[in-house]
């Protein structure tokens, strides 16, 4: 009995226990699970190869799991793919050749690809890997929104009533999908069936947009598919993006991503609302006490309103 009652509060305790690790990036702070490790890609060997922090960026941060840190640590020490088994045993993959190779493009077989896109799917979840997201903030707002093409300054956007958001969001997805608005051909390679878009503006009054999909690259005739996640907003007057993308175990990426949000950026709702509370509950307590005061007769009623008043005000 005593074991059982361990497990369960075990079982109870441990979902709450895997939101408890605090990030701290640039101008925010992210709470995510434990798993994930901070990476400042800018400082990364990768970073060129990549292309993830162009100059259009003030930070520019990584969230990996513990094996994809300890293999990219190790690649920016100066080890090469070979001397890490784990990225060995999948190029070897990658590179096997077979009596009825279909060769591509790449001098690659058609077979060998397949193999080594679904060794790596299983290698990523035996690991407990397969997510990886990224954060950055924007050097200029309006520079960040150019480049997405974007024919609207930040000010204009701030402005905007919700109604007006709404339809700056219809607009926009109508744009990207060509009228489908359920597909977003990024080009002929890459495409995105969204799940999710939206322009919108918080109660403190900032901005925010969320999209959401399911993506298909096309590479020498093969698809891989892939789960992604984007959020932009501001803190401060400041731009800044959170986006991850999901190769293998996705079935709970969306809502993980959402409350990665909702906990990191949404902090200053949550406060708000506490302490809106807090004064009600207070208020409250004054009434109640103002009323006991005038029913045992130690305030006339005219010293009762004058006092209700007061504390309404």
């Amino acid at each position: 009995m005593k074991k059982t009652t361990i497990l369960i509060i075990l079982l109870l305790i441990l979902p709450n226990k895997s939101f408890s690790k605090i990030l701290e990036v640039g101008s925010n702070s992210l709470d995510v699970p434990n798993k994930f490790y901070l990476y400042n890609w800018s400082n990364s060997s990768f970073n060129g190869q990549l292309n993830l922090c162009s100059d259009e960026f003030v930070n520019c941060f990584g969230l990996i799991d513990k094996k994809l840190k300890e293999i990219m640590t190790r690649l920016d020490s100066g080890e090469s793919f070979e001397d890490i088994k784990i990225l060995k045993n999948l190029m070897s993959t990658l590179t096997k050749r077979t009596s009825n190779c279909v060769e591509l493009d790449n001098g690659l077989c058609k077979s060998s690809m397949k193999r080594f896109w679904s060794k790596l799917k299983s290698t990523l979840k035996n690991n407990n890997s397969g997510t990886i997201l990224n954060y950055m903030e924007a050097r200029d707002a309006d520079d960040f929104l150019n480049n997405l093409n974007f024919d609207k300054s930040i000010d204009e956007i701030r402005q905007m009533t919700t109604g007006e958001l709404n339809d700056l969001t219809r607009e926009i997805r109508d744009e990207l999908t060509y009228g489908n608005k359920s597909y977003w051909p990024i080009s002929e390679d890459l495409g995105i069936r969204i799940k999710k878009f939206k322009i919108s503006k918080k109660s403190n009054g900032s901005i925010f947009s969320i999209l959401q999909g399911d993506a298909n690259y096309v590479l020498m005739g093969m698809q891989y598919k892939f789960k992604i996640s984007f959020y932009a907003s501001e803190k401060n007057g400041n731009l800044f993006q959170f986006d991850g993308m999901c190769l293998a175990d996705c079935s709970k990426f969306f809502n993980t991503f959402d409350k990665i949000v909702s906990n990191s950026f949404d902090k200053t709702i949550s406060t708000e609302k506490i302490s809106n509370t807090t004064k009600n509950e207070s208020l409250i307590k004054q009434l109640k006490e103002l009323n006991n005061l005038y029913k045992s007769g130690v305030l006339t009623k005219e010293e009762f309103e004058k006092a209700k008043k007061k504390i309404l005000n």
